[in-house]
């Protein structure tokens, strides 16, 4: 693997957790936040009209509960696959990168549904959602068809 690839991934992880936890879980379990989290929610969700995280629907939750229970636990495993240069993090990833792309293509669709109070803003906010659509993609891509993403890691696979 590419090491620039390598740490845009372990950049996109590492940072994917505290977003996750501060901000996209609200959408699920809102009333366990601190109002310092409730307020940027808040913020981000009128700056950037996300009608998405300001008003929830049933299918939109249930992404948000898939990427709290499956994604979630999964970038841990993958900022140690990828610290570690673990050629087993290669089937998860493919996984991974699968679900999220999928689950994020119709909330960018839904986004570019919406009306805007602009086209900036429509255009804005798809750019912010294109990240975990795309770095999933390229993951599960570039996994797909490099069968040992890390061909100078040890041959038997270690867990710790």
């Amino acid at each position: 693997m590419n090491e620039v690839f390598r740490w845009v991934l372990i950049v996109y992880f590492a940072t994917h957790v505290p977003i996750t936890l501060c901000v996209d879980l609200q959408g699920l379990i809102p009333k366990i936040y601190p109002d310092n989290l409730t307020n940027l929610l808040e913020w981000y969700t009128t700056a950037f009209e996300d009608q998405l995280m300001a008003h929830p629907q049933p299918w939109f939750k249930s992404f948000l509960f898939a990427e709290g229970v499956f994604q979630l636990p999964f970038f841990f495993v993958a900022l140690y696959g990828l610290l570690k240069k673990r050629n087993w993090l290669r089937i998860p990833s493919i996984i991974y990168g699968a679900h999220t792309s999928t689950t994020v293509w119709p909330i960018m669709a839904e986004t570019i549904a919406f009306k805007h109070s602009s086209y900036q803003k429509t255009i804005l906010l798809v750019l912010i959602y294109s990240p975990y659509f795309c770095m999933p993609l390229a993951l599960a891509i570039y996994m797909a068809f490099v069968p040992t993403p890390f061909p100078h890691s040890p041959i038997r696979a270690k867990l710790l």
